[in-house]
């Protein structure tokens, strides 16, 4: 029974896309709005699409804020579209991401616009911060 329970429930997860490694960030950078969120690639993992989400009051992910398209290492994707401080994310990962990954948020206060920048890298499993 025990077993039947577990593979029904990967099986659902497998279908709905849950597995994938999920980032949730909260935008607390000192601007009160930014224009664009960036991606930044640091990871050996070329070639991959991600998407960054707005959460939604039940922590569920709700409008797309942009799908990400990443074409090497140390590439970079940007979407344009007002973001407010405060307002929570989440990052999804592929799911066939072949390493766990880790996060850092930069923002940068240029003339025109201001952004937030992600940056995925591999998680360190020495690293005390990740």
């Amino acid at each position: 029974m025990k077993k039947s329970i577990i593979l029904c429930m990967l099986l659902v997860c497998g279908m709905y896309g849950w597995c994938a490694q999920r980032i949730t960030f909260t935008v607390e950078g000192p601007e009160e709005t930014y224009n664009q969120i960036r991606i930044v690639n640091e990871t050996a993992t070329a070639e991959f699409r991600c998407r960054i989400s707005r959460l939604k009051a039940d922590g569920e992910p709700g409008d797309v804020y942009g799908v990400y398209t990443i074409k090497a290492t140390g590439d970079t994707d940007t979407k344009t579209s007002k973001v407010r401080n405060g307002e929570q994310f989440v990052l999804d990962m592929p799911k066939d991401f072949p390493t766990e990954v880790s996060y850092a948020i930069e923002y940068v206060d240029l003339p025109l616009f201001d952004m937030v920048v992600i940056h995925i890298t591999e998680k360190d499993e020495f690293d005390p911060l990740n």
